[in-house]
């Protein structure tokens, strides 16, 4: 049915009224301004000057209606300045060719005329399989975001880097005759969040004459379905894991995986759950820790310690999920190699543990439990705070009012060797 010939007042559903009511029911402060559609950013920019000053903290996003090959659809919502590239978008969402949805299926899916497009449109999205992903760097929306998605205001939450670690890693650079073999498993992290972590890890293998691949076609680990009681889902991506894993495995590659709960998830958690999987006892054998191997290669005298500059005093808080490893303190041993460094090491839970730390239900109390931490850290007064879990770590700094930057103990290692 063309536009034109809709009833407005019935099928826009997000307006008026019906908005009103919604946001009384859900106890929502508003103010409401009428204004002319707007079809830009600098249409927009001209009306929220005469609707809310200069006020930095009001009206600056933009509202973006996507579909992608499969016809799945998407409204964005980012900052307005922000620059939109839709193919890496669309690698970090795990969809196909982005692009802007036609007025037809805008107000089909949203409800919606062009120059309208709200984040209140997802009340009928929602009703549509409309994906809905927000700028988590915008304030106002982090309060919708608490009220749809439960995830608290406050929690800091990972930010998307611009290159992947495994589109970084995807060209193989050769030197002379790696000494070990091994393969590197990014985990979701590092790979789409702070993929410099993996990038200071081939720094570090590198220095010590390894040329490390990195695996390219995994999946998750699976922890956070395990979490969730998902099984099923837990075994599917084991089975997928199995195939990409198994090839290093039975060319004697260790593999090497930068978060304490990924490791822990193929050492302990999957060989639990499937006890009679040859495949995961073998990988389960040769998944490492960056550290717990760092120290196996220094046992060997393989490791070097040609560092050439201090990293000072370092409040190292040793991840849950490492300890239960029964490794020992691998992170402090190593960082303790570098001359003139004094390693305070607390074995004291973040409080974040997967999802609690963002949850509205749950993030004060996370809060709480870091607390502990946070005060150890004043006492001690050490120039760098470190964890090998970089979710956790973040963490602790959000209950130190995010006044530290926290400096992943890989990258301690990278700056002592001078590379």
């Amino acid at each position: 049915m063309p536009i034109d010939n809709l009833n407005l007042d019935k099928q826009l559903l997000i307006t008026s009224k019906n908005l009103i009511k919604k946001l009384d029911n859900w106890n929502i402060n508003y103010k409401s301004f009428s204004h002319a559609p707007v079809m830009s950013v600098q249409e927009a920019k001209l009306i929220q000057n005469k609707l809310f000053g200069f006020d930095k903290d009001k009206g600056h996003i933009k509202n973006l209606y996507l579909r992608d090959k499969r016809k799945n659809n998407i409204l964005l919502v980012a900052h307005q300045d922000a620059s939109i590239d839709l193919k890496l978008l669309a690698k970090i969402i795990k969809m196909e060719r982005l692009s802007f949805g036609s007025p037809d299926r805008l107000m089909e899916n949203l409800g919606v005329l062009p120059g309208a497009v709200s984040p209140f449109a997802m009340i009928n999205g929602a009703n549509k399989n409309v994906s809905l992903f927000l700028d988590n760097s915008l304030k106002s929306f982090r309060i919708i975001l608490e009220k749809f998605l439960r995830i608290h205001r406050n929690a800091k939450l990972p930010k998307f880097a611009s290159k992947t670690a495994k589109n970084r890693h995807s060209m193989k650079t050769d030197i002379v005759e790696s000494q070990e073999k091994v393969a590197i498993f990014t985990t979701c992290y590092h790979n789409y969040n702070e993929p410099i972590i993996i990038d200071d890890l081939v720094s570090v293998l590198k220095h010590n004459n390894i040329n490390p691949e990195v695996i390219m076609d995994d999946k998750c680990c699976g922890m956070p379905k395990l979490e969730l009681g998902d099984l099923k889902t837990v075994e599917k991506i084991m089975h997928h894991n199995i195939q990409k894993f198994k090839k290093y495995v039975d060319n004697d590659y260790k593999i090497i995986a930068p978060v304490p709960s990924c490791v822990l998830m193929f050492k302990q958690e999957l060989p639990l759950l499937f006890p009679d999987n040859k495949d995961i006892k073998n990988i389960s054998q040769a998944l490492r820790d960056p550290f717990e191997y760092l120290l196996m290669l220094h046992e060997k005298g393989k490791l070097k310690t040609d560092f050439t500059k201090d990293i000072g005093s370092v409040f190292y808080q040793v991840a849950c999920h490492q300890r239960v490893q029964n490794i020992g303190q691998v992170t402090k041993k190593i960082l303790e190699l570098v001359p003139n460094t004094d390693v305070e090491a607390l074995e004291r839970c973040s409080g974040h543990d997967g999802t609690y730390g963002v949850k509205k239900e749950t993030h004060e109390i996370a809060i709480k439990i870091a607390t502990p931490i946070v005060r150890e850290y004043k006492k001690n007064e050490a120039s760098q705070f470190t964890s090998d879990c970089t979710l956790a770590a973040h963490h602790i700094v959000n209950a130190m009012g995010n006044k530290v930057m926290p400096t992943h103990p890989i990258s301690l290692i990278k700056k002592a060797y001078g590379i």
